[in-house]
């Protein structure tokens, strides 16, 4: 998901620190890069044997920004195959795709709260 502000005035490197505080929260795994004046955050967490990822774009001017939330799993590619892998026997593969959903779902949730309450802080307004 994607979402867009404008006019708050905010520093987007400090809004990269809250976004990595967000993850940290949570006993994520993160790592920054620039790259052509976007800033991508990598947040990877193993829970259960199984890597949870999630990739946060910050790209604009403190005027105007976009932040992007991208947590894709498999499932996005295996469900053009899920009738004919559950047909073989391997429809478990599914099955545990679908599980990351329960953790991705919410943790979207939090963050675009997260996120709101802290953009209204670093822009000076506080009716949040």
């Amino acid at each position: 998901m994607q979402t867009r502000w404008i006019g708050k005035n905010v520093n987007l490197d400090r809004l990269t620190d809250f976004i990595i505080e967000f993850f940290h929260l949570r006993n994520f795994k993160t790592s920054v890069s620039t790259v052509e004046g976007k800033i991508m955050i990598s947040a990877v967490k193993i829970e259960k044997g199984s890597p949870f990822v999630v990739k946060v774009v910050v790209n604009g001017t403190p005027e105007d920004f976009v932040v992007d939330f991208n947590a894709k799993t498999k499932l996005d590619t295996m469900k053009f195959f899920v009738p004919f892998l559950s047909l073989i026997g391997f429809g478990w593969l599914f099955q545990k795709e679908v599980k990351k959903l329960d953790v991705y779902g919410p943790l979207e949730r939090d963050f675009w709260t997260f996120l709101e309450m802290r953009i209204n802080e670093l822009s000076g307004k506080k009716d949040f």
